[in-house]
Formats: C-alpha cells, structure tokens, sequence
C-alpha cells in the first residue's frame, strides 16, 4: 500500500458513504464539488430510489482519482511523505476537511514555530503554497533533534485545531460536526 492509498483510507475512515445533506458521498460535497464525475453514478442510485449509504464498486476509481488530483498532488503528497509519513498524511487530512491552502498554511507556520521565529533557518512565508521552499524547510526541520516525527505531524494538528475552533466559532451551522472533527485530530 502506497502512502497515498494509506493516508486516503484514513480519511475516507472518517467521511463516510452517501448522505443527502450537502449531498456527499465519501467527503465529497455536490455543492463545492458538482462537476465530480462520480455524481453520474449517484443519480442513477437516486433515480433507481435508493438513498441510504451504499458502496459502489463504480465509485472507487473516481474516489481515489479524485483525492489524488484535488489534494494528494497539490500538497506535494509523495514528495513530503519520502521525508515523513505521518507529515504527509497529516497534511492530507487536514487539506481535504479544511482546504489545500489553509492545510500547507498551517504546515508553514509550524516550521516557523518549531523554528523559534528563524534562529534555524530564514522563516517562510506562510502563503498556503506548497513549493520547494516548503519542502527544502520541512526536509531541514525534520534533521533537528527537536520535534521529531510525531511532534510534527502533532503540531501540524494542533494548528488544524486552532483554525477549525475558530471556524465554529464563527459558523454555527458547523458546531454540530466538531464531535467528528475533534475524532479525526485523535489519530496521531
């Protein structure tokens, strides 16, 4: 198993089959995501009357491709995985629950903050761009003494936590979803 099929199983653990709020189907809101090939399948089910959750062997592919494409690739998912597993699949789950940008946003600040404001290295700009910069960071945090692995991929979650508390804060229709949001931060 790849650390994508890994970090995919993980968050697909939390998300699910078919619920008609939003709709979505494995994490996948119809509302942000209506152009989803997926969606084809889902209303033949509809159109047939089934609605409760199902497992369609017709879906797997276009999960899997979707995840891939929509998050896995654009936080560089292989790439900081060959220097930290747990990282990597941190930053996956949070990207797909919270987006791409606020997930590698939250990764930056935790290099500067685990780099004590550059007393290490330069501290990056927390743009919510993951590029070489990033991962030259990341690779260079993870070779220090302090920290280590689970540290990281803890402080990644910690910042995940922060943003989400916010979020419901200030999002009442959301309060009801943060029991699930909280178990997902559970598994590091």
């Amino acid at each position: 198993m790849t650390p994508f099929h890994r970090a995919l199983a993980h968050t697909l653990a939390a998300e699910g089959y078919y619920t008609d709020s939003g709709p979505t189907y494995r994490g996948i809101d119809r509302r942000y995501w209506p152009e989803w090939s997926g969606w084809a399948v889902v209303d033949d089910w509809l159109a047939g009357g089934i609605t409760v959750p199902v497992r369609d062997a017709a879906l797997v592919e276009p999960v899997e491709r979707f995840y891939r494409v929509q998050f896995w690739q654009r936080i560089w998912g292989d790439r900081v995985a060959e220097l930290d597993e747990g990282v990597a699949m941190a930053l996956f789950d949070f990207s797909v629950h919270s987006g791409v940008h606020a997930a590698v946003r939250a990764l930056q600040a935790s290099l500067n903050d685990i780099n004590r404001h550059g007393r290490t290295y330069a501290d990056i700009a927390e743009d919510g761009v993951l590029g070489p910069r990033t991962l030259e960071t990341l690779r260079r945090q993870l070779a220090t003494v302090y920290g280590g692995e689970l540290g990281n991929a803890r402080r990644i979650l910690l910042n995940r936590y922060t943003v989400e508390r916010g979020l419901i804060m200030r999002n009442a229709r959301d309060r009801e979803d943060w029991p699930g949001w909280w178990l997902r931060l559970g598994w590091v």
